[in-house]
């Protein structure tokens, strides 16, 4: 498992990745930067959520998920 720093500066390159469109995102991984393409967005949110999960662990804390469904506007 990385270090709290690396997973929080990992977390802000997915998000960044997220906000301008690109699925494609820089980090350091375990043997130094990397590279990765992410299929779909959703894929994309996945990672970010275990970035977040593994970050929560390391700081003892948990992270509640809320989730909504709706059936579009009527």
């Amino acid at each position: 498992m990385a270090d709290l720093a690396t997973l929080q500066a990992n977390l802000e390159h997915l998000k960044d990745a997220l906000t301008s469109g690109s699925k494609r995102v820089r980090y350091e991984g375990p043997n130094g930067a990397q590279e990765v393409e992410y299929r779909s967005v959703n894929d994309l949110l996945k990672a970010i959520a275990a970035t977040e999960q593994e970050i929560a662990a390391l700081q003892g804390t948990a992270i509640t998920t809320i989730n909504i469904r709706s059936k579009g506007w009527q």
